[in-house]
C-alpha cells in the first residue's frame, strides 16, 4: 500500500483547519424563522421547526447575541418551548450556529432580522442606512434605541461606524424600518 508524503498530508490537515476556523461574514448568513420545539440550555442548542415545516437544531456560541424585548442579557435559558424566533445563523456542514436570535413577541410580532454593511449613519436623527448582502441600500429608524451591541460589548449608538457589520432586529412601522436592536462587529 502506497503512503501519502508527509507534507502532503500536513498541507491538507492545515487547508482543513483553515477552512473549519474561517470568520463567517454577513454573506454566510442565512436568514431564517421558526418555532421552538425543544431547549437543551446546558448543551447552548434549540430545537425549532422552520416555516417549511422541518426540524434543525440551533447550536449558540459565546458571542451569540439574544434579543428578547425587556429581558436584558437574555440567553439560551430565557428561551421556551413555543416562542416564535427570527435569526441570522450559519449554516454548517455538521451544525448549525446561532449569530443572532430575536424573539417575535405580540408586540415585535412579524419581527425582521437582517445583517449587512453600514454604509451611513446619522445618531442625532436616528437614521442609518444598510447596505443588505444583496446589495441593496435599506433606510433604518431607531427612534427608542440609544444603546447597541458593538463587538459583544453595550455601546453609545454614536460609536458605529460606515463599514461595521451590522445585525437588526426592525419591525415596520408607519411604512419605514424601526430599529429595536442592533449587533455589530468592527474589525
Amino acid at each position: 500500500m502506497r503512503q501519502l508524503p508527509k507534507w502532503l498530508t500536513s498541507g491538507l490537515a492545515v487547508a482543513v483547519l483553515v477552512a473549519w476556523t474561517a470568520p463567517i461574514s454577513a454573506a454566510d448568513l442565512v436568514a431564517g424563522r421558526g418555532k421552538i420545539k425543544s431547549v437543551a440550555a446546558d448543551k447552548n442548542a434549540l430545537v425549532l421547526t422552520g416555516l417549511d415545516g422541518k426540524e434543525f437544531t440551533l447550536h449558540m456560541e459565546a458571542g451569540t447575541r439574544i434579543f428578547a424585548g425587556d429581558i436584558k442579557g437574555a440567553n439560551v435559558g430565557d428561551l421556551k418551548a413555543g416562542d416564535d424566533l427570527s435569526m441570522l445563523y450559519a449554516k454548517g456542514t455538521l451544525s448549525n450556529t446561532a449569530k443572532y436570535i430575536a424573539v417575535n413577541s405580540p408586540q415585535n410580532k412579524d419581527m425582521e432580522v437582517g445583517c449587512g454593511t453600514l454604509k451611513s449613519i446619522d445618531a442625532g436623527n436616528k437614521v442609518m442606512v444598510v447596505t443588505n448582502t444583496q446589495g441593496q441600500d435599506l433606510t433604518y429608524h431607531f427612534p427608542a434605541l440609544d444603546k447597541v451591541h458593538l463587538n459583544s460589548k453595550e455601546s453609545a449608538v454614536g460609536e458605529l461606524k460606515a463599514g461595521d457589520k451590522v445585525c437588526t432586529a426592525s419591525v415596520q412601522k408607519d411604512g419605514s424600518r424601526e430599529v429595536k436592536d442592533i449587533c455589530a462587529e468592527r474589525k
